[in-house]
């Protein structure tokens, strides 16, 4: 293994020859933390160190020797991470090429502030939620955010509010549009096909056949005020709510399938000319004339949305025409002659007559 800094050791293989109890300072990587001056508790099988750090009491399990120094070097290592402490965000946050998404995930799933930035900065505080917020957001699961002052007020504050949110959904898909099959359905400025010729629906029409047969006359409309639904005759005999119910029920169904039957639609031809076409209950039916044209939908045009209206200004009101103010009278010398007048005595009252005759 090479040596992180073998001139600064100035021993050939220093590192290799680490033992149990000598103090050493590790170099800061991405697997191990932020380092730090630590002393050597234990030499593990595979040939890695367990450092006990003596700043902060935090137990380094596996570090590769080539990442340790011997002896103390904290000055230099500290003064290292207040400098550079963007450049740790980063390779934090940064994913190799040939990193794999299970190792990535496996890496920043937690977050521990201490061993990034100064948790007292709000510069560095906020830099760190930046990289948290940026998209594709990092898979992190557990954030340490404790004694992050600068996450209490501010920017840094709507900027967690952000992060416990979570990512936005995104948006969602458009629904197709299914295409009606009942003409029924069919809404103004629809494209049929009919008989071979495209057609523009323009509305529906009920028209009611003429008869000559008294039998099949219509009944004559009711009265202004008066009830539409009649009683059935057997009411009287005992019938019940529910057989009521279901009789209107019925009588309901039988004037909107009357309805419907004598319903046509106004169309609007390629050559311009307008017909009353009484369409197939379903797209594609051709079950004769008297069941209705058939036709096929073809298109529906979407309907531009109005312009907002522009708010009326308010109407300007017409200043009113004030009168000048009069002009004042000049003072004669027949009025400066005059003496002032004199304010009238008060008048006196019954006690005050008394008091003066005692």
């Amino acid at each position: 293994m090479a040596c992180i800094d073998k001139a600064s050791c100035g021993k050939e293989n220093a590192c290799d020859n680490i033992q149990i109890g000598d103090v050493v300072t590790v170099k800061e990587t991405r697997g191990q933390g932020d380092g730090g001056v630590g002393v050597v508790r234990a030499i593990n099988d595979d040939g890695t160190l367990r450092v006990k750090y003596t700043i902060g009491g935090g137990t380094a399990r596996a570090v590769a020797r080539a990442d340790c120094r011997p002896g103390s070097h904290a000055g230099e290592h500290y003064e290292k991470k207040l400098t550079k402490w963007r450049e740790r965000v980063d390779s934090f946050f940064a994913r190799d090429d040939d990193e794999a998404d299970d190792a990535f995930a496996a890496r920043v799933a937690v977050l521990r502030l201490d061993d990034l930035v100064d948790k007292k900065s709000r510069e560095q505080v906020e830099y760190v939620l930046d990289k948290v917020l940026a998209e594709p957001r990092p898979p992190i699961q557990i954030a340490f955010l404790q004694g992050a002052i600068p996450l209490q007020t501010g920017a840094c504050f709507e900027k967690l509010l952000g992060a416990l949110r979570g990512p936005p959904p995104p948006p969602p898909a458009p629904k197709p549009k299914a295409a009606p099959t009942d003409s029924s359905k069919l809404a103004k400025h629809d494209v049929i096909a009919v008989r071979g010729e495209r057609a523009t629906v323009l509305g529906k029409r009920v028209l009611l056949e003429d008869s000559s047969s008294d039998d099949d006359a219509p009944a004559p409309a009711p009265a202004r005020g008066r009830r539409e639904r009649k009683k059935p005759d057997a009411f009287a005999a005992g019938v019940s709510s529910s057989e009521y119910t279901r009789q209107l029920r019925e009588a309901a169904e039988k004037r909107a399938a009357a309805a419907l039957a004598a319903t046509h639609h106004e169309l609007e031809f390629a050559d311009g000319r307008k017909e009353h076409v009484k369409l197939s209950r379903r797209a594609g039916d051709d079950a004769g004339d008297d069941a209705g044209a058939p036709w096929t939908f073809v298109e529906r045009k979407e309907r531009k949305a109005p312009a907002p209206k522009k708010p009326k200004a308010a109407p300007k009101r017409k200043a009113a025409a004030r009168k000048p103010p009069a002009a004042k009278k000049a003072k004669t010398p027949a009025d400066e002659a005059k003496p002032p007048r004199r304010r009238a005595p008060p008048p006196r009252s019954s006690s005050d007559d008394d008091s003066s005759r005692s």
